[in-house]
């Protein structure tokens, strides 16, 4: 079709603008109730989340979609719960400890407990921070923490802090939704990291801060869920061996024969001598050098 002649041969030239089209009935009632829920859901995502709360109250509608956008992201500051979860008992379960976080002092903590609907629109999570693990808030958190995660059957995408270390058996057998395909952590020494490995279907990994000697991360390939397709890392490599690295992960790539992006950054702030390098926190400067391997399907 390179000219005009082309383009008359195929267009129709009847007099369409000619055509009179009916006006609405006089008794038509088109409110913004009538609109879809989709289109609706979308002019709430622009709102924010004070309009959206204002929105909530007007009638069930409303807030049955403006409920999906208030809750849709949730960042959780746990270390700011610590007082307020000192004086409860830790040996409670988490259903038994509910009631008493139905209170406005809890803020969005208590708001997203009150109710299994409101878990159950969560799709991103943030964990802002832990609190401190010599106290019996930490263990109150992680049981509210299991439960959240338990129950958010549409959470897609989860990040947690740098503090996440300390051993817990609260989160043996933890059952992880199918839906959650993305975790961020600082490390992978965790309880609840390991749970999510174990009983998740991760697509994407991002180990943000440790630094770990290549065997601790063959020894983590074989906890990685088959469904990985996305992992970032970094790896504890001596200056004299950096030339070899490159060779010794693509061994280490094959382990996850499913992975189509594997993203490291090499780091020597341990001695070669040191067996098991402890937890380092590590900056993107530390990263001498950058490696991607991307496969094709």
């Amino acid at each position: 079709m390179d000219d005009w002649k082309d383009l008359k041969n195929v267009l129709s030239f009847e007099q369409l603008y000619d055509v009179e089209f009916p006006l609405a009935r006089a008794d038509a009632q088109v409110t913004i109730e009538s609109l879809p829920t989709e289109l609706l859901a979308q002019v709430v995502n622009y709102s924010k989340n004070k309009s959206v709360l204002s929105l909530m109250r007007v009638n069930r509608l409303f807030y049955s979609v403006a409920l999906r956008k208030f809750y849709a992201t949730v960042y959780l500051p746990g270390g700011s719960f610590a007082k307020l979860l000192r004086p409860l008992a830790p040996t409670l379960s988490a259903e038994e400890l509910l009631p008493s976080l139905y209170h406005k002092k809890f803020g969005i903590l208590g708001g997203l407990l009150h109710s299994k609907h409101h878990i159950s629109v969560l799709k991103e999570l943030h964990i802002i921070s832990f609190p401190s693990p010599l106290g019996t808030e930490h263990t109150i958190f992680n049981k509210l923490l299991r439960y959240i995660v338990e129950n958010a059957t549409s959470i897609n995408e989860m990040h947690l802090p740098f503090a996440n270390i300390t051993p817990s058996v609260i989160f043996d057998g933890l059952v992880v939704p199918p839906s959650l395909g993305s975790l961020n952590s600082p490390i992978f020494r965790s309880d609840l990291v390991n749970a999510i490995l174990n009983t998740g279907k991760l697509r994407s990994l991002w180990i943000t801060f440790q630094c770990a000697s290549l065997e601790e991360w063959q020894t983590v390939a074989t906890q990685m869920p088959l469904t990985l397709r996305h992992l970032e890392c970094s790896i504890h490599v001596p200056q004299d061996q950096w030339d070899e690295s490159v060779a010794r992960m693509e061994s280490f790539a094959s382990k996850l024969s499913r992975l189509e992006t594997l993203k490291f950054g090499y780091c020597d702030c341990f001695t070669a001598a040191t067996p098991r390098p402890e937890v380092g926190a590590i900056s993107a400067n530390s990263f001498p050098f950058q490696w991607t391997l991307t496969r094709a399907y």
